[in-house]
């Protein structure tokens, strides 16, 4: 199957063979231009309108430092220094709440 830019219509029943025909169609083509045996153009012709976005190819260095950063985001969070009774108290059950709320938020982008 090569690849439809217009499967699957609108409303139509999850087919799992025809989704994973679609996908490997688009492996193929996206393979192929990195092999260089098609084209910008063609890969245009084919994949849709979508040559800013192969020219604006991020490269491996610039997901690496996208990624090296991530983790960082969470720092301003101090950990929880506790202990927890058992049973626990209704304000220690309270003090994960909120720092699983301060969590949330500093992963937020």
């Amino acid at each position: 199957m090569s690849y439809d830019p217009n499967f699957p219509p609108h409303g139509a029943d999850l087919i799992s063979a025809e989704f994973r025909a679609q996908f490997n169609a688009l492996k193929q083509l996206l393979d192929d231009l990195d092999a260089g045996k098609l084209s910008l153009a063609d890969f245009s012709a084919a994949f849709g309108n979508l040559n800013a976005v192969v020219q604006g190819k991020a490269s491996q260095s610039d997901l690496t430092t996208a990624i090296a950063g991530t983790s960082s985001n969470s720092n301003a969070i101090p950990v929880l220094a506790m202990s927890v009774s058992d049973p626990p108290l209704q304000g220690q059950v309270q003090s994960i709440a909120n720092k699983v709320d301060d969590l949330i938020n500093a992963l937020r982008r």
